[in-house]
């Protein structure tokens, strides 16, 4: 089986500039080129590969036709080289393959060796590729379709045997050919041009005589291939790498130097002619087996890959952040593919040993971003990779350079110093200042997760390799030094405790290195990178801003009281402009959102305003609203803060500086609370004393009433001592009676632990009106401690005074009336009852038998009272009768 190139590539890529790449696999692959400096600027190239076809390369040195294969390598490697490292610069190659021998039909040269004719190189040579693009379309898919075509056409020609060897006439092909490229220039990247000569033997000519035995002399041949290819002629010329129209020459001989078919006269005049065109002589083994190594070792150079190579089974150390970008071809060398094993990558990271076989890594701890195989050609991409040794090696083999050609590139993170910039310029104060200063800061950037993109550089776990990035400062005339190093503030982000000195006018010289820890041991740390530049501090005058109002310390209320509720008490900001003396100025140019001012308590911020302009005093004012949702704020210590977003517009740069962004005054607030007065009065009573003798007598009832002060926000009543300015000043009451005449009432303080109040007792004694009486008390006239307020200015109740039916002296009058009349007249009947009796004595007569009355009974005594006397008798009893009844007669 034919030789096929294999390319395990692996690499870990510092991606410099943004990009989105889908993920279709040919896309995949274009994130590759992004890569483009580690390809020191792709070169696209016209080439033209001249094939030796003579007999001897049949029958002796190369019956395997492996030129034919390093001819499809070629093809493979530039389509590679395209579609791979170089897709976004739009590299395409041209091709053409060419055999060519000698015709013995066609007589050139005479027996002495004198040349009778042009060289009919056309018949000499065959094209089987010709003026191909390389690749025909710049995508990895439709590369892999297209360059079997080309292959194709390539072993067409395999079994053509072109007779003897005639390297002038192939040389004339090709000059043709370059010829017609040149007339037809692709725009684009530079291009350059070579020729690639594969060859057994030296030159040999039947029209002088190549098929007779005995001595041919090669010499005339040499002179006129150098004659041709004289770089400082036209046809093969070299004005050097970057000239357009300079051909790189390379020749490789595909036999031993000592076999008898190459001679030192050969070897001598064709180094001297492939030298002088950039290239060399390049001696293939003598199994041809290292083919691809040396077309790759021809067209490296060329077109700008810029890989070393690397011995296989050899450690290649991966230092952290300085190899961020890995690109390794293995090329195989052998013939049976069955025979070739796939390449592992074995990593010792001085904690562990992790292989990489077939796209996969044996730990999570490396991650294969992409990995990308066509047929036996591997790519692999390791993003951001662990520092360590790394080895290539096939398993089961002792040596393998004899198998593998590794070719290798490097590259570190890419970093931006982002402050200062060229031109920086600052104002020469010491300390720096405030809003005109800035800090040292440099942003790292390391290969996306998916070797897409680049992104903010995370440093590698475990606190192993930090990255150190430390500034030196000198000023120009070496007076000023100064030394930091950064820290870092973020991934990737790295910047100065401190802002950049500049305390006197003039330039000062930076220097910026970052190093990191050596992974081999005991070495010294590494240089990631380096940078340097100049600033200057230019001489500026000073300007600053307080807070004028509200005055630091200051005590502020917060709120005001109307009726039973609190309203906010706004606090006005006034901010003034002051140079360094502490005078007032006016700098600026442009005072739109200029300041903003900060109303917090500890550290929770309650409002901010913006500060506008007022020209008539020239200070910015603004006002905070001291509230929130609507309501007063808690009572306690405030601070207020006006930022300034200073930007050049404000002020001119060349004149002033501002020395000061920020400013602060802290203030006591205090809360004014409502009280109000609750007079609790007697309620509904009479006039008059509602027992019937008092009211009899027409005696006036007297009532009283109390007063509480209290929380207008709570209704709660408070302490007299807390919110009295002095509670032993007298307070009185006004009594309105019915008459509209108001009588002054004094009242008494009383206070203990069960009541909090202020009392009127006995009042109205001497007011005899019946009515709606109204008791008022003017709140002002009370003195509150501060912290208080009262809800009105006066307090007002109103009760009525007026006699029921049982309180009213008139009708205890007429009650007497009664009485008296009723009782005479009881008493009138009782005398009458009582003393109309008959009194005196009875006796009960009977008349006898003789006609003469007989007392039978008797006598009885009569009494005066009862009017009618009841009376027993035994005598009565006998005759029946129980009692008798005897009362006086009428006169």
């Amino acid at each position: 089986m034919k030789t096929k190139a294999l390319i395990f590539s692996f690499c870990c890529l510092l991606i410099v500039a943004f990009s989105v790449v889908s993920g279709v696999y040919g896309e995949e692959l274009s994130s590759l080129s992004i890569q483009s400096e580690q390809l020191a600027n792709c070169n696209a190239l016209d080439l033209v590969i001249l094939i030796d076809q003579s007999d001897s390369m049949y029958d002796t040195n190369d019956k395997a036709g492996n030129r034919f294969d390093a001819a499809k390598t070629i093809i493979r490697v530039l389509g590679n080289h395209a579609v791979w490292l170089c897709l976004n610069q739009n590299v395409q190659h041209r091709v053409a393959v060419v055999g060519f021998g000698d015709n013995p039909a066609q007589p050139v040269y005479s027996e002495n060796g004198n040349e009778l004719a042009d060289n009919p190189f056309l018949e000499d040579t065959q094209a089987y590729v010709e003026d191909q693009l390389v690749p025909p379309v710049n995508n990895f898919d439709n590369w892999k379709k297209d360059r079997e075509k080309i292959e194709e056409n390539i072993e067409s020609g395999e079994n053509n045997r072109l007779g003897a060897t005639d390297h002038k006439a192939a040389l004339q092909r090709s000059q043709e050919i370059l010829d017609g490229w040149q007339e037809n220039p692709i725009p684009g990247v530079p291009r350059r041009q070579a020729v690639i000569l594969i060859t057994d033997g030296e030159p040999c000519l039947f029209a002088r005589g190549c098929t007779k035995v005995g001595y041919y002399d090669i010499r005339p041949d040499l002179d006129s291939i150098e004659a041709l290819t004289d770089r400082l002629g036209d046809d093969f010329p070299w004005r050097g790498e970057d000239n357009p129209n300079s051909v790189d020459i390379s020749l490789i001989a595909m036999s031993s130097r000592t076999a008898s078919s190459f001679s030192e006269a050969f070897f001598s005049r064709w180094q001297k002619i492939t030298q002088d065109h950039n290239g060399d002589v390049y001696r293939a083994n003598d199994a041809n087996t290292n083919l691809n190594t040396i077309v790759t070792d021809i067209l490296n150079p060329i077109i700008g890959s810029g890989l070393e190579s690397v011995s296989c089974n050899t450690d290649v150390w991966v230092n952290p952040y300085i190899d961020n970008l890995i690109v390794l071809y293995a090329f195989s060398l052998v013939d049976d593919l069955d025979d070739v094993q796939s390449a592992v990558i074995t990593i010792d990271t001085g904690d562990a040993n992790i292989e990489v076989r077939g796209g996969s890594a044996g730990s999570p701890s490396v991650k294969v971003a992409q990995h990308v195989q066509d047929e036996r050609n591997e790519y692999y991409v390791f993003p951001n990779p662990a520092p360590g040794k790394y080895r290539i090696s096939l398993p089961g083999s002792g040596t393998c350079e004899s198998q593998l050609d590794i070719r290798l590139d490097k590259k570190p993170v890419d970093f931006k110093v982002e402050m200062p910039i060229a031109d920086s310029s600052f104002p020469a104060l010491d300390p720096p200042s405030l809003i005109a200063g800035e800090k040292f800061r440099v942003l790292v950037f390391q290969v996306g997760e998916n070797a897409v993109g680049n992104q903010p550089l995370v440093e590698i776990p475990g606190g192993k390799y930090p990255l150190h990035i430390d500034v030196s400062v000198v000023s120009d005339d070496g007076q000023f030094t100064y030394e930091t190093r950064l820290r870092k503030v973020a991934d990737g982000v790295y910047e100065s405790f401190e802002l950049i000195p500049s305390p006197i006018v003039g330039t000062y010289f930076w220097s910026l290195t970052a190093t990191v820890k050596n992974p081999q041991p005991e070495a010294e740390p590494l240089e990631v990178f380096f940078a340097s530049g100049e600033y200057s501090a230019t001489e500026v005058k000073p300007f600053g801003f307080e807070i004028s109002e509200p005055v630091d310390g200051s005590d502020l209320l917060l709120n005001s009281v109307q009726g039973a509720q609190q309203i906010p008490i706004p606090i006005p900001v006034v901010v003034t402009f002051l140079d360094d003396d502490g005078k007032g100025v006016s700098v600026l140019e442009d005072k739109n959102d200029l300041f903003e001012a900060r109303l917090s308590s500890g550290t929770t911020v309650l409002e901010h305003i913006p500060l506008e302009w007022r020209s008539d005093t020239n200070e910015f004012v603004g006002e905070f609203s001291n509230s929130e949702a609507g309501e007063i704020l808690r009572p306690g210590n405030y601070t207020i803060e006006v930022e300034a977003v200073w930007d050049s517009e404000n002020y001119d740069p060349l004149k002033y500086a501002p020395a000061i962004n920020h400013a602060a005054v802290y203030v006591n607030q205090s809360e004014i609370i409502p009280l109000d007065m609750v007079i609790h009065d007697p309620g509904d009573i009479t006039l008059h004393q509602d027992n019937w003798r008092d009211s009899l007598y027409g005696r006036l009832r007297p009532f009283g009433f109390q007063v509480e002060i209290i929380n207008a926000l709570t209704g709660d009543p408070v302490t007299l001592d807390n919110v009295m300015s002095n509670v032993d000043d007298p307070i009185q009451a006004a009594l309105i009676p019915p008459s509209g005449n108001p009588v002054i009432v004094p009242l008494q303080t009383l206070r203990n632990e069960n009541f909090q109040q202020f009392v009127a007792d006995e009042v109205g004694k001497d007011l005899a009106e019946e009515g709606t009486y109204d008791i008022k008390i003017q709140m002002n006239d009370i003195h509150l401690l501060d912290g208080f307020a009262w809800a009105g200015s006066e307090q007002v109740v109103s009760f009525d005074r007026v006699d029921t039916a049982h309180s009213n002296p008139g009708t205890w009058r007429l009650y007497a009336g009664i009485y008296l009349a009723l009782t005479s007249v009881l008493l009138i009947i009782t005398l009458f009852f009582w003393l109309g009796g008959p009194k005196g004595k009875i006796s009960f007569l009977e008349l006898n038998t003789y006609g003469q009355m007989e007392t039978v009974a008797g006598p009885i005594r009569l009494r005066r009272m009862p009017r009618r006397n009841r009376r027993k008798h035994n005598w009565l009893k006998q005759h029946g009768i129980k009692y008798i009844q005897v009362r006086k007669a009428a006169p």
